[in-house]
């Protein structure tokens, strides 16, 4: 269960990190 949690936890830390890199892309597209 620990583990499950750890994976998870990195998993949505990657996840987030990747969309936060992808909007900032377009922002700078854009402008």
């Amino acid at each position: 269960m620990i583990v499950h949690l750890v994976f998870v936890t990195k998993f949505r830390h990657k996840v987030l990190t990747d969309v936060h890199l992808t909007r900032r892309a377009e922002i700078m597209r854009a402008v």
